[in-house]
């Protein structure tokens, strides 16, 4: 998380942002970390934690996917100043892709909420074949952030 706000500071000191407002993250099933962990590291390291905590609401699907958002307290100033300011009022929102696979065999395409099986599963539920080629729930990156 600490490189993430790196890169938001670095761009936002290009651009000319001194307040964020919104932080994106992409964190996909599969890559190893963990949401809650991430919106901790957010807290700390962003300045956002205050002594009434967090809320966390889930927002609706955004393609197929949850979205948790972690805002920071109400009434927080200083936004733009010390190393926190820029972050003060941002709100992290975390969307979770949905697991998806391609049978390296067969070439079908399947993973977490199909009809035909499982959520998912290392094994193609066409030709019973293991090892498939996982298109998406590998990731883990910044989409975005927003600022003025």
């Amino acid at each position: 998380m600490e490189r993430i706000l790196d890169v938001v500071r670095e761009s936002a000191a290009r651009e000319g942002i001194t307040r964020v407002r919104t932080v994106a993250l992409v964190v996909g099933p599969r890559s190893g970390a963990m949401p809650e962990a991430l919106r901790f590291a957010f807290e700390v390291l962003a300045g956002t934690a205050g002594p009434g905590g967090t809320q966390t609401a889930a927002g609706p699907p955004a393609t197929d996917s949850a979205a948790i958002e972690s805002p920071g307290p109400p009434g927080r100033s200083g936004a733009g100043r010390g190393p926190a300011g820029l972050f003060a009022e941002a709100v992290l929102l975390i969307d979770v892709p949905p697991i998806r696979a391609r049978c390296r065999r067969c070439g079908t395409r399947y993973g977490e909420g199909d009809e035909n099986g499982p959520d998912w599963a290392f094994t193609c539920p066409a030709c019973g074949s293991s090892g498939p080629e996982f298109l998406s729930g590998n990731e883990l990156r910044l989409d975005y952030y927003e600022g003025d």
